[in-house]
């Protein structure tokens, strides 16, 4: 993959040469010469996420390369997704922050219709009261909906319309189902929100065969009740399939409809969430489609359509609903034998087909394409995401359990510095976001930085965590600063048991609640770690909690902070300042709006006001997401310097 790349969306070759030492800090910073390819019904087109200026935009280039690909500048706004409707037509979701007088920021989006060459748009007409960004507050009658980029379905079989939801002017929670004319970008109204129904699930012909439905506390209170209704054709009455209190444990979601068959995950055997049929015509349920004991199923969409089912924890457990979709994905698994293989996408005659595959699970990406237009059939490479990190930097990651204090295993991610053998290195551990979350074997540019300059990294996969059934991540609820955090800490000695760190030389990093859980453990543990970085970090529980009322949906952990009436001060870093005993780095992107910058604030003055040694850095335009290649690189570059001056200098193997 050394020698090959996308740059700007035009493929080229570069020399291949072997890198004398490991690449600069840029490299790991870049934001990924292509990323979320697209390929257009035809087959002669891709579309993708690039890097240009360090900032993503969309790039549309023919698959043979003749002629100027064409670079789309969504502005101010921040591609996220695009899907092609049809050979003319793309459509694009964007992203931007605007101030709002309750919660300082939130993030709003919108759908936006494109030309394939970027010279025509045309947005979805949902928000009448202004332009993009405009927000009225006030007069609940003249609300502009913040999500107006849901798409239920593109009708793949009506060329000039698509299904989307959107809250209607009068809720903030249940929304109508609107057909948009992808030409005009007028919606028309087929179904109007109903009293708890939060979702609408239909098939390809845009009938409303499932629907969920919520009973919240409150107006912005946590999901309290949930159903999950079906009916067999549009005029039969609903039925409830499933009902239960979510925070009691009950896992059965909707995962999409195809033909007459509903497919959802719900806990199976072990509690590991399993991928089962639903007949509608039968009103009954079917077989299990895929499950592991180890892990949670994951749903597959193309195009928001379910195509298949895949198992984090094997390799090559991806399940697709298609027969052609599973033989394209077995040909490129045997003919590359590499450890991880997706279908990206199909052209409408189902003779070409975009593979993305890692070689090794902890590999970048590289994009291939079955061919089948020619006599034979081939397998042709198209492009890598990254480029100037050679196949031998990749530092190996493997999966391992160590055992917590009282005797569970918890499953943790170990990336060793290429080259490593044996002995004592310095260590960074670096606890996920969420909390509900987890990390997963693949391409992380965080880890691959560190291991490049010869830190060990390990990730735990604490109690709280998702992916490792309903019982680990409820085990986390009430545990902030307590059982989670001790997870994280016996992780952190089990590598100092294992002769691979020494306490004082490692050092705890965090995006979120992964920053949060750094600066507990420098908190809890002074002896057992040389410094502390966090990004985004929630410093202050209390502010935290009041904030997350604002929102109808967030993180199911939220709510299960604390008990009813339990104090937040014991386990927010922002109350315990006067403990910490090590240098500390606090990043935080002023658009941030799932955590807000005020906790990076709040944590600076406490720590100065204790005398303690604190370097603070807000970035202007950053984000919860690091979607800015500037923004990461200032991220490593703080996080590189606060390293190297406060852990022994790792010896290049």
């Amino acid at each position: 993959m050394g020698c090959r790349s996308f740059a700007a969306g035009i493929l080229f070759l570069t020399t291949g040469a072997a890198f004398a030492a490991p690449p600069p800090i840029e490299a790991y910073a870049a934001l990924p010469g292509a990323q979320s390819l697209q390929l257009s019904p035809d087959g002669d087109r891709l579309a993708m996420i690039s890097a240009y200026k360090g900032k993503p935009v969309l790039v549309v280039r023919r698959i043979d390369g003749q002629g100027t690909p064409a670079v789309i500048d969504t502005g101010k706004t921040v591609p996220d997704w695009f899907l092609w409707k049809n050979d003319a037509t793309l459509l694009a979701s964007v992203r931007f922050t605007v101030s709002h007088p309750l919660v300082d920021i939130i993030e709003e989006t919108r759908l936006v219709m494109l030309s394939p060459d970027g010279k025509e748009s045309v947005p979805v007409k949902i928000n009448r009261e202004g332009p993009m960004g405009a927000v009225v507050i006030g007069d609940v009658g003249n609300r502009t909906p913040q999500i107006q980029d849901h798409i239920v379905s593109l009708l793949p079989e009506d060329p000039d319309h698509l299904l989307m939801d959107v809250t209607p002017k009068e809720d903030f929670v249940h929304p109508d189902l609107v057909r948009v004319d992808v030409h005009s970008g007028h919606p028309a109204v087929i179904q109007h929100s109903m009293p708890g129904i939060d979702e609408w699930f239909t098939n390809d012909q845009g009938q409303i065969l499932a629907a969920r439905k919520t009973t919240h506390e409150t107006t912005f209170g946590k999901d309290v009740h949930r159903q999950l209704l079906v009916r067999p054709n549009p005029d039969a009455e609903w039925q409830v399939l499933s009902e239960a209190d979510v925070d009691k444990g009950h896992r059965l979601d909707i995962a999409g409809i195809v033909g007459n068959t509903l497919y959802v995950t719900s806990d199976g055997q072990g509690g590991r969430l399993v991928a089962r049929a639903y007949d509608l015509g039968a009103m009954q349920w079917g077989e299990v489609v895929a499950a592991d004991q180890r892990c949670d199923v994951v749903p597959l969409h193309y195009q928001r359509h379910l195509n298949g089912f895949a198992l984090p924890c094997v390799g090559t457990g991806f399940t697709y609903l298609d027969p052609a979709w599973q033989k394209d994905y077995l040909l490129v698994v045997k003919a590359l034998k590499a450890q991880h293989v997706s279908i990206e996408g199909r052209s409408a005659d189902g003779k070409r087909t975009l593979v993305s595959v890692l070689q090794t699970n902890n590999a970048p990406r590289s994009f291939w394409l079955i061919d089948r237009r020619g006599e034979k059939t081939e397998l042709k490479w198209i492009g890598d995401s990254y480029h100037d990190i050679a196949d031998e930097q990749i530092a190996p990651s493997k999966w391992l359990t160590y055992p917590a204090r009282d005797g569970k295993q918890v499953p943790a991610l170990l990336t060793l510095p290429v080259g490593y053998s044996s002995g004592v290195i310095p260590f960074v551990v670096m606890p996920h976001g969420g909390p509900t979350g987890h990390d997963v074997l693949a391409f992380d540019w965080r880890v691959q930085f560190l291991a490049s300059r010869g830190y060990g990294v390990l990730q735990p996969q604490y109690r709280g965590s998702s992916g490792y059934g309903l019982a680990w991540q409820e085990a986390g609820y009430q545990q902030w600063g307590g059982l989670m955090q001790d997870d994280v800490t016996d992780g952190t000695r089990w590598l100092i048991g294992q002769g691979m760190a020494e306490a004082g030389k490692i050092a705890m990093v965090g995006h979120e609640y992964g920053g949060y859980a750094a600066l507990m453990g420098v908190i809890k543990e002074p002896a057992l770690y040389a410094c502390a970085a966090a990004y985004d970090p929630m410093t202050d529980l209390n502010l935290m909690v009041q904030h997350q009322k604002h929102y109808a949906f967030h993180d199911l952990n939220a709510p299960h902070v604390a008990s009813q009436g339990q104090s937040l001060d014991a386990a927010s870093p922002v109350e315990n300042a006067d403990k910490i005993q090590v240098p500390v780095l606090l990043v935080h992107g002023e658009q941030d709006y799932v955590v807000p910058k005020e906790h990076s604030e709040r944590m600076e003055r406490a720590m100065k006001r204790k005398g303690k040694q604190v370097e603070a850095i807000y970035l202007e335009g950053g984000d919860y997401s690091l979607r800015n290649g500037n923004d990461r690189l200032a991220w490593l570059t703080a996080l590189d310097k606060l390293l190297a001056a406060n852990l022994p200098r790792p010896v290049q193997q």
